[in-house]
C-alpha cells in the first residue's frame, strides 16, 4: 500500500501509543501484524486509506470506516446463518419461485439480493463486535443499541438516499462524532488483534480523553 509523505509533524498526543509504550514487546506486535496481514488485508487497506488520505467530507470517511469494521468482522468471525450447501438449496427454491412474468432486470436484481441473503446483516455484525469487545466498549459507548441503530440508519441513508431515513440518520453535526466513535471501534479491533490487553487499550483512549 502506498503511504504518502506526511507534511504535518506528529506529536505523541496525536498517537494512540508510542514506541515507549511497546518497546519491551515490539517484536511481538510486529510479528502479530505480519501474521494477520493476509487475514486482515481488506481491513488494513480501508482503515489506513482514510488515516493517511482523510477525505474532507465526513460522509465518505464514515462509509469507509463502516466498510472496514464490517470487513474485519467478516474476515475474523465469518458470518453466515447456514452452511453454504444448505443455503444453496434455499436459494434455488427462492429463485425458482420468482414469477416468470417478472421483468428481467428485476428478476436479476432479486437473484443478486438473494445470493447474499445468507450473509450476516450489519446490525448482527456490530452486535457481535460489541459482545466480543464489551469489556473495552462499555467504557466509551454507554447506549450501544442506540449507537448501532444510528450507525445503520446513517449508512442506509448515505448509501440509498432514502428521504424516509433522513430524520433517523445522523445530521451534519452528529456525523463527525459518530465517525470518531467508528474509528475507535476499528482501532479496538486492530489493537486486540495485535494482542494488546483490554486494560492497555482502555488506557490508550483514556489518555487522549476520548469520549469520557
Amino acid at each position: 500500500m502506498n503511504i504518502p509523505k506526511a507534511y504535518k509533524s506528529l506529536s505523541p498526543y496525536n498517537m494512540l501509543f508510542t514506541l515507549t509504550d511497546i518497546s519491551d514487546r515490539f517484536e511481538t506486535f510486529l510479528k502479530n501484524w505480519f501474521d494477520k496481514a493476509d487475514l486482515l488485508e481488506p481491513f488494513y487497506n480501508l482503515y489506513f486509506g482514510i488515516l493517511y488520505n482523510p477525505p474532507t467530507n465526513p460522509r465518505p470517511r464514515f462509509l469507509s470506516l463502516i466498510q472496514a469494521v464490517e470487513s474485519f468482522h467478516r474476515r475474523k468471525f465469518g458470518g453466515q446463518y447456514l452452511k453454504k450447501e444448505d443455503y444453496n438449496k434455499i436459494y434455488e427454491v427462492l429463485t425458482k419461485a420468482i414469477p416468470d412474468d417478472v421483468v428481467c432486470d428485476l428478476k436479476e436484481r432479486l437473484k443478486e439480493y438473494l445470493k447474499y441473503g445468507n450473509e450476516f446483516s450489519l446490525r448482527k455484525r456490530l452486535k457481535g463486535i460489541f459482545k466480543e469487545y464489551q469489556e473495552i466498549l462499555n467504557k466509551f459507548i454507554e447506549n450501544q443499541n442506540a449507537f448501532i441503530e444510528l450507525v445503520i440508519n446513517t449508512r442506509n441513508y448515505l448509501t440509498h438516499h432514502d428521504e424516509e431515513l433522513r430524520e433517523s440518520a445522523a445530521n451534519s453535526k452528529e456525523i463527525t462524532s459518530l465517525t470518531e466513535r467508528l474509528k475507535m471501534l476499528a482501532e479496538i479491533c486492530l489493537l486486540t488483534e495485535l494482542e494488546f490487553s483490554s486494560e492497555e487499550i482502555k488506557g490508550f483512549f483514556l489518555r487522549k480523553n476520548i469520549f469520557t
